[in-house]
């Protein structure tokens, strides 16, 4: 199934449920994302809905929602709002960049929030 859906050119694949095969699948460039593992094989009872709303871990998924994923997990992301989310996780990066230049280069890594916590429960810290 995987190697079909390679061949029409689909993205990755998401199961809200569990895969077999997972040994043979494990060195594919092609994400696939699943609960588990499993040996049995798929259920045939029917040919399934198309441009319908699912639902995946919770998670209502509507036709036409943008679905990213990596190593982590998954998000979706409805149309109307992807500029923003695109534009707020861009931020997020350039944060997480200059705080990460700021550990390598001068060993710092400040955390006021952590800091405040610390202090209110009488910890001493450097």
């Amino acid at each position: 199934m995987v190697s079909y859906c390679e061949s029409r050119g689909i993205g990755g694949i998401v199961v809200n449920g569990s895969i077999r095969d997972a040994d043979a699948l494990k060195d594919k460039v092609f994400p696939i994302y699943t609960k588990g593992i499993t040996p049995n094989g798929p259920f045939k009872n029917g040919p399934g809905e198309i441009n319908t709303p699912i639902s995946i871990g919770g998670k209502v998924v509507s036709p036409g929602d943008i679905v990213v994923g990596d190593q982590d997990g998954l998000v979706i992301i409805q149309p109307e709002n992807a500029e923003k989310i695109a534009k707020l996780a861009k931020g997020v990066t350039k944060k997480e960049h200059l705080l990460m230049k700021k550990i390598k280069e001068d060993g710092i890594y400040e955390r006021p929030w952590v800091n405040k916590v610390l202090s209110e429960i009488g910890c001493e810290y450097e």
